[in-house]
């Protein structure tokens, strides 16, 4: 009897896992601590995206099931190359996967056009007034990503929190 128990339990642990991995592979996405815009929908975020050179061309390479060549120009998508095993599209939309503290996260690859603003919300909280660097940067991951952003962090918070000197537009 005891061990049909610990079977049970761990069969529902393990159906538990798997509707947590279903639901991280076709969530849709939902950018709750920092928004720009609290409804947009999956295909909004895809429009964003594809205005943006660099990431249109990764989502253009996913979706052929293609990896960037080492002749790569685009200083974005050779930055990227390093998560390229790690970025997918999800209802439309460039996700990298990233694991942080046990928990797997979807991170929405930003628009150079988004950064700027994102940046500047993850810096500045109302309750606490100005994260440094690493918080900043660790805010920033829990729900985005874009190549070369723990650089940009950097220099924002270096540039005295101005993004005109930061995301060059």
């Amino acid at each position: 009897v005891i061990w049909t128990q610990v079977a049970e339990g761990v069969q529902e642990l393990v159906e538990e896992y798997e509707q947590r991995e279903k639901w991280a592979e076709v969530a849709p996405l939902r950018i709750n601590a920092l928004m720009l815009t609290p409804d947009r929908g999956p295909e909004s975020y895809r429009v964003e995206q594809l205005k943006d050179e660099s990431i249109a061309k990764m989502i253009t390479m996913s979706e052929k099931n293609e990896r960037p060549g080492p002749d790569e120009t685009d200083k974005e998508v050779k930055a990227a190359t390093y998560q390229w095993k790690n970025l997918g599209i999800i209802e439309g939309v460039l996700y990298r996967k990233f694991a942080q503290e046990n928990e797997r996260v979807n991170q929405y690859v930003v628009p150079r056009h988004e950064r700027a603003e994102i940046l500047r919300q993850a810096h500045e909280t109302p309750l606490s007034g100005h994260f440094g660097q690493k918080k900043t940067l660790e805010k920033l991951r829990t729900r985005f990503y874009w190549p070369m952003m723990k650089k940009d962090t950097e220099e924002f918070i270096k540039s005295g929190f101005d993004t005109r000197h930061v995301i060059k537009l």
